[in-house]
């Protein structure tokens, strides 16, 4: 939430005292800043940019390869399982289900 002032009262009693009311009030800082600056687009601005969305790419084509092989390991071990050449294997789910969802 937002930085807000609040107060809370209780009543607090010792031994055979009356209660006696007892206040809090607080109020929450936050002490930063939020500004949107413009940037300085030049040429190195721009290579670095460049560098920047080909490590992307390059990154998510290497998940999206791992992914592949990933489920065709376990498709080839589902398929001997059925065959009775393996160990019984369950249906895709958890990180098997996972992996079939391509990357973001």
């Amino acid at each position: 939430g937002t930085p807000d002032k609040i107060r809370e009262v209780f009543f607090l009693q010792v031994a055979h005292f009356e209660p006696e009311e007892v206040v809090v009030t607080a109020e929450g800082i936050y002490p930063r800043i939020s500004v949107n600056l413009p940037r300085d687009e030049d040429e190195a601005f721009a290579q670095l940019m460049a560098q920047a969305t080909a490590a992307i790419s390059k990154q998510k084509a290497a998940v999206a390869a791992f992914n592949t092989a990933t489920i065709a390991t376990l498709d080839q071990r589902r398929c001997n399982a059925v065959q009775g050449h393996g160990q019984d294997l369950p249906a895709r789910s958890g990180k098997a289900a996972m992996l079939e969802q391509p990357p973001p």
